[in-house]
């Protein structure tokens, strides 16, 4: 990993030198196995978006997207959100609360909606515990008050006290 962490450096360096060329040879010698890694992923896919390689960064994480990396889809959402539809009717409830939390900063309340009620209706009987945890309500009320919508960060914090509740209970009587 070490290497490949250099490897990347150096890309960003010759990025950062105008020599575009040069950056990209270094990114096409990098092993796909090097770039799976979280750390070395986010780095490479941080690097092509700060330096305009859109398709490239798009090709790899349409690569790395199956392991649902959190800070992968901050990586896109905030770089790229407006341009491309970012695939994420796949993605698993684990991912959601980064999605969540990258619409809510946005102000894209509509979106996150969506999302956070995929998150509750996909819960079963049994798998209440699931839901939305303190840090995904908390990025929809922060971002209902962000833009505005105070009435319903009311309404969302009255579902967090609720839905903890019933976390709770439902771990007290197992």
């Amino acid at each position: 990993m070490a290497m490949a962490l250099y490897k990347v450096s150096l890309m960003e360096y010759w990025f950062k030198q105008r020599k575009d060329e040069e950056a990209m040879e270094i990114y096409k010698v990098l092993d796909m196995s090097e770039q799976m890694n979280d750390i070395v992923g986010n780095r490479v896919l941080r690097v092509l978006v700060e330096h305009g390689k859109k398709t490239e960064a798009w090709e790899l994480f349409d690569e790395i997207i199956g392991f649902c990396y959190p800070e992968t889809f901050g990586i896109m959402m905030k770089s790229f959100s407006d341009e491309k539809t970012i695939p994420l009717s796949w993605a698993s409830e684990t991912c959601y609360r980064t999605i969540i939390a990258c619409l809510c900063e946005q102000g894209k309340m509509s979106e996150a909606e969506e999302f956070f009620a995929k998150m509750f209706s996909n819960c079963e009987e049994e798998e209440l515990m699931v839901g939305p945890d303190v840090s995904t309500f908390r990025a929809m009320v922060n971002g209902y008050v962000m833009v505005g919508r105070v009435d319903d960060a009311f309404k969302m914090l009255n579902k967090m006290k609720i839905s903890n509740l019933r976390k709770l209970a439902i771990h007290r009587a197992t």
